[in-house]
Parts: structure tokens; C-alpha cells; sequence
């Protein structure tokens, strides 16, 4: 992982089931990690990768609201693609890890490059004011999904 960065990790387990993280290394090697946000639309039952379906669908259409930071901005269209291309080819019931740069890309492929935000890095302080609000609404839990995240080696 690069300082700065924010990587979006899923991760899968029998007892838990999907979880999805935000996941940003801050300049002392700190890795600070907090739940993407589930803005309900598709799926009462949160995220899902590796087909096509409702939550994977979500889970396309809130990694593009958390990536460009305004949900007026993203289109069906255009998380139904994300959904196509990189959301449904994830294996179902596996880890993965994308880096927010991996999604620039990808917009810059639709040729939606006026959603990329200017600074690719999410400033240090606005992370951690998603952290806390997180905190505070009780989504951020110490749980073996969670837990797993710190576990999981990722090279840079």
C-alpha cells in the first residue's frame, strides 16, 4: 500500500459473510480502516461480488459514490458497467483489493475523466472525519472480518 492511497478491500468469510473496507496508510505507516458505506438502493443485504446480480450492483454504485463523493453524479449506467468489468470478475467468495487509482482508470475508460477527483489522495483529515463518523454510528466493530483485513499482506 502507498500513503494516501485509499484501497477498497472485500473480504469473505462463512461466519460473517461480506464486508467491504476503506483502507488509507497514512505518512507514519498507519493503516486506518473504516466499513464503505451502504447507501441502500439494490440490496437490503449489503454487498456481494463475483456475479452479476443486486449486490454486486451496490457494491459498484457505493464505491463510485465514496470515489467521486457525490451520488448525483454517478449514473445506473455508469455503475452498471464498474459492476460489469470489475465487481462481477471478482471471485465470489474471495479477498481482493483495489487501489482508488485502479477506478480512476477505469472512469477514464468510460470517458467520465470530469468524476475523477482532482487529488487522487482523499486528504488525511477528511479520512479521519469518515473514521470517526463511522465510529460514532457504531459501523466500525471488532469483528473476524475486520480483524482480518490487518492480516492480509498486500505489496506496494
Amino acid at each position: 500500500m502507498k500513503p494516501g492511497i485509499r484501497y477498497y478491500r472485500g473480504v469473505f468469510t462463512r461466519s460473517s459473510g461480506y464486508a467491504v473496507t476503506v483502507d488509507r496508510l497514512d505518512a507514519n505507516g498507519v493503516c486506518h480502516t473504516r466499513p464503505l458505506r451502504h447507501y441502500m438502493r439494490h440490496s437490503v443485504g449489503g454487498f456481494a461480488w463475483g456475479y452479476d446480480g443486486n449486490a454486486p450492483l451496490e457494491l459498484a454504485r457505493c464505491l463510485l459514490i465514496e470515489h467521486v463523493g457525490d451520488d448525483d453524479k454517478i449514473t445506473v449506467q455508469l455503475y452498471r458497467l464498474l459492476c460489469e468489468d470489475l465487481i462481477s470478475r471478482f471471485p465470489e467468495r474471495s479477498d481482493w483489493m483495489i487501489a482508488e487509482t485502479e477506478i480512476d482508470s477505469l472512469l477514464r475508460a468510460y470517458g467520465r475523466t470530469d468524476l475523477i477527483p482532482t487529488a487522487t489522495a482523499m486528504p488525511p483529515s477528511r479520512f479521519a472525519e469518515l473514521e470517526l463518523e463511522a465510529r460514532a454510528d457504531g459501523m466500525l466493530r471488532q469483528s473476524s472480518v475486520l480483524e482480518r483485513f490487518s492480516e492480509l499482506e498486500v505489496e506496494a
